[in-house]
């Protein structure tokens, strides 16, 4: 029953999650980030992210609550935390970036423990590691990061993703 209950729980996250990607998509061009992007688009309308992204991030943590593994659950409470935040304080203050900081580090500690657990993620975090620098050294230098937050939220999902059917599979499997 778990295993048919978390399926459920993740379709239902990744369909919460295509409204913010498709609404970021069709602005993106214009800013030079993800939270910019979220913060122009909470200001003028923020039902358009608050509720599919509020909505996702409970689903999230139901998930990870089944699962009994405090590490990505905290992972992804921070991360939680930090996507609120970033919906909810404008990007000229700093809190803003506390919060998008917080998001950053939800999702390396969540792919760090999951690559010591799985071997196959240890690729994915990888890359997302490195994207994280990197997007680190180009924010300091006043680039535009977008793609380097891109990069790092498609590898995080793949992990994600990665971890439920290897561990649906595991769970499957006769002892």
């Amino acid at each position: 029953m778990q295993a048919k209950a978390k399926n459920i729980i993740l379709i239902a996250m990744l369909a919460c999650y295509l409204v913010p990607i498709i609404t970021i998509a069709r602005i993106y061009a214009q800013n030079n980030s993800v939270s910019h992007t979220i913060s122009i688009v909470a200001k003028k309308d923020p039902r358009y992210l608050l509720y599919p992204m509020i909505t996702m991030c409970v689903l999230s943590v139901l998930y990870e609550y089944l699962d009994f593994d405090f590490v990505p659950f905290f992972s992804i409470l921070s991360l939680v935390i930090g996507i609120v935040g970033i919906i909810f304080v404008d990007e000229s203050k700093w809190l803003h970036y506390f919060f998008a900081i917080l998001c950053f580090l939800g999702i390396a500690s969540y792919c760090i423990h999951s690559a010591f657990l799985h071997p196959v993620p240890f690729l994915f975090t990888l890359i997302v590691l490195m994207a994280s620098f990197s997007l680190v050294y180009n924010m300091q230098k006043r680039h535009s990061i977008f793609w380097e937050e891109i990069i790092v939220l498609f590898f995080f999902a793949l992990v994600y993703v990665y971890k439920h059917f290897f561990l649906l599979r595991r769970e499957k499997l006769p002892k």
